[in-house]
C-alpha cells in the first residue's frame, strides 16, 4: 500500500495527522495521536487517506 496518513479529529475538529508505514495483506500498524481529553462525552474520528493518495479497484472489501 505504501505509506499512507491518518487524519485524527475530535468533534470534527482537526486534532492531529500521523503517517503509517508501508503495509502488506493482513499486516497491522500502530500509530499514535496525543491530545488534550475534555470531561465529558466525544466524538474521535480516524479517517485514513484523507487525501485519497492511494488508488483502491474495489472498496467493498475495506
Amino acid at each position: 500500500s505504501g505509506r499512507y496518513d491518518v487524519e485524527f479529529k475530535r468533534f470534527n475538529n482537526f486534532e492531529g495527522l500521523a503517517t503509517g508505514r508501508n503495509l502488506s495483506a493482513g499486516s497491522e500498524d500502530t500509530l499514535t495521536f496525543v491530545w488534550e481529553a475534555v470531561k465529558g462525552e466525544n466524538t474521535l474520528i480516524f479517517i485514513v487517506d484523507p487525501q485519497f493518495k492511494i488508488p483502491e479497484l474495489d472498496k467493498d472489501n475495506n
